[in-house]
């Protein structure tokens, strides 16, 4: 796998860069660093590491609606879901929630009885090691 060259376009150019290259060889990645560079040519070349692309595209997905507590229940929907080992839920009681309908999710129907899951498996265990430093963390400071 390699990436064509586009002449003097910044996004590529930062995509061959690394560590990018090899992160564009994951599909997801590089959908999320595509995503990121139409809405920046600049929106890339911060980024550090994969923790910093989920969360960089994660505010880009939800965009202005993004804070504190929409993160908190995101971030819980992704260890709940952890906690049942599964991938794909069931909508439910989260229908009635203003919150859920701000998440990146990809739903099948919906009504309660419909599925969602994350955007991408990687979204939801970074989302997961999110909320384990929150939590950790937070408790660390209780003691």
């Amino acid at each position: 796998f390699a990436l064509k060259s586009q002449g003097d376009n910044p996004l590529m150019a930062i995509l061959q860069s690394s560590p990018w290259c090899t992160a564009c060889k994951v599909p997801g990645y590089l959908s999320m660093m595509v995503d990121l560079g139409e809405a920046s040519e600049s929106g890339l070349a911060p980024m550090r590491n994969l923790a910093e692309l989920h969360f960089a595209w994660l505010q880009w997905a939800v965009g202005s609606e993004m804070n504190e507590p929409l993160l908190r229940f995101i971030e819980d929907l992704a260890w709940a879901m952890h906690l049942k080992g599964v991938a794909f839920d069931t909508i439910g009681p989260h229908h009635q929630e203003p919150a859920f309908w701000s998440c990146p999710l990809r739903l099948a129907g919906y009504a309660p009885k419909g599925a969602f899951r994350f955007w991408q498996r990687s979204l939801q265990d970074w989302l997961v090691a999110h909320w384990l430093c929150h939590h950790v963390t937070e408790d660390n400071h209780k003691a």
